[in-house]
């Protein structure tokens, strides 16, 4: 079986063979089945209109919430993911205003995010994982967008920690 892979509506064919797959109009994740080469693949599919491309996905910070291209992510009864997710973007409107090279900038280790917040370090990668969660989802439900789970809060292997990901995300002023 394949990787999960991404198609619109408009792209009826199959990754293997190029043949012509069924089950292809469901929103959301499916089994398509290929006639011509009897693969089962596994899809995401999103209409077509709705796979608009953002440069980079917008996040605003509020007084009492946090937007991402427009929806709220995390709302004001949330105040300790939003603190910790504050830090991250203090530590990214930093490096921005440094003009550092993507890869170059900051993260932080769930036990520094931890220290800062006063949270234990557990607490805070399963508040993190649930942020992604609500993030991928309130975006796919709300415009039908899908969003990585590393596109807003990166995590990098290389020194086990996160940061806003500067390839795929920015700071918006407004």
């Amino acid at each position: 079986m394949a990787e999960t892979e991404v198609l619109t509506q408009e792209q009826y064919k199959c990754p293997t063979c190029r043949g012509r797959l069924c089950v292809i109009d469901v929103i959301g994740e499916v089994m398509v089945y290929c006639h011509h080469c009897k693969s089962k693949i596994r899809l995401s599919v999103v209409p077509a209109d709705s796979h608009r491309k953002f440069e980079k996905h917008r996040i605003a910070v509020r007084t009492n919430s946090v937007e991402i291209n427009g929806i709220e992510v995390i709302g004001d009864r949330a105040e300790k993911i939003r603190q910790v997710f504050e830090i991250l973007c203090v530590q990214f409107t930093k490096d921005a205003a440094k003009n550092k090279l993507p890869d170059v900038y900051k993260g932080f280790t769930g036990r520094e995010l931890a220290n800062m917040t006063n949270w234990d370090e557990i607490s805070v990668r399963k508040a993190i994982t649930r942020l992604r969660k609500r993030i991928q989802d309130r975006m796919k439900g709300q415009c039908r967008i899908l969003v990585g789970s590393s596109d807003i809060i990166e995590n990098m292997r290389s020194w086990k920690g996160y940061r806003i990901n500067p390839k795929t995300a920015m700071i918006s002023s407004e």
